[in-house]
């Protein structure tokens, strides 16, 4: 369902959104989005209440970290609430201060005697 656009999201899931593209004053907030990026964000209309214990983060308000939903929240007017179950990975990590390549841990390599994995590298066990 991400990759999804809003309109066809609506369609599917109960909670009411807007396309990113229908709201004017969102190109403005974001301008380092393409033009086609606000239309792949679909903001949860005023009064809808967040799903619970899905992750949200506010355009409006991006300096803010991205939360849960949680019972008794609804969507006021001054935010523009977007869902990361609707929203495209890049597009999400670019607006949450995620932007860039994923890292992966690896593990260190050591000196000394070579082990099943290869050469350089421990075997760790716990007793």
């Amino acid at each position: 369902m991400r990759d999804q656009m809003p309109d066809r999201i609506r369609e599917e899931v109960a909670t009411h959104v807007t396309a990113g593209s229908e709201d004017n004053a969102l190109s403005a907030l974001l301008p380092d989005l393409s033009s086609d990026e606000p239309g792949r964000l679909a903001i949860i209309d005023p009064g809808t209440a967040p799903s619970r214990g899905a992750i949200h983060l506010d355009p409006n308000n991006l300096e803010k970290r991205p939360f849960k939903g949680i019972d008794g929240h609804e969507a006021d007017p001054t935010q523009r609430l977007n869902a990361k179950s609707e929203t495209d990975h890049e597009l999400w990590n670019r607006l949450a201060g995620r932007e860039g390549d994923p890292t992966l841990e690896r593990p260190e390599p050591c000196s000394g005697r070579a082990s099943a994995q290869g050469p350089g590298w421990s075997t760790v066990s716990t007793i």
